[in-house]
């Protein structure tokens, strides 16, 4: 499905995400732009800014990825630091990931649902987190 990666994700898109904390019963919700870059090692820059409501909390939430390609159809997802994060394949238009961060296990899965619109869940257990995030990207109009 998607075959130039790093083209397809370039620009900017509308994020509205669900987080549910399954432990304490909270429902949780963000709504901003993630806005994929490119940075002076030819990697994307990704950069998510907005909104977070979540319990009795509301306010400005912000995150920064990198994402190299070794290839044209894969992604190394990198946090801000450069530790890495996961793997991303689209070219069948899913992806499933595991990441491990302490005790906690991370499961994500990136579901392309049309040119425009990439849908990306995770499922986080463990002894910290009990949590499952839904997120629809749409991209915004360019």
């Amino acid at each position: 499905m998607i075959v130039d990666l790093k083209k397809w994700l370039h620009g900017s898109w509308k994020i509205n995400r669900e987080i549910r904390d399954l432990e304490q019963q909270i429902l949780g919700h963000f709504e901003g732009l993630l806005t994929f870059t490119d940075d002076e090692f030819n990697n994307l820059a990704a950069h998510e800014e907005g909104e977070t409501t979540f319990g009795t909390h509301h306010g400005l939430a912000t995150s920064n990825l990198i994402y190299h390609f070794p290839s044209l159809s894969v992604a190394k997802v990198l946090f801000h630091d450069r530790r890495y994060f996961h793997d991303l394949d689209l070219r069948l238009g899913f992806w499933k990931v595991e990441h491990l961060c302490a005790s906690d296990r991370y499961v994500g899965r990136f579901t392309v649902q049309s040119e425009r619109r990439l849908d990306v869940e995770w499922s986080i257990k463990g002894p910290h987190k009990q949590l499952e995030i839904k997120t629809i990207l749409t991209r915004t109009k360019e």
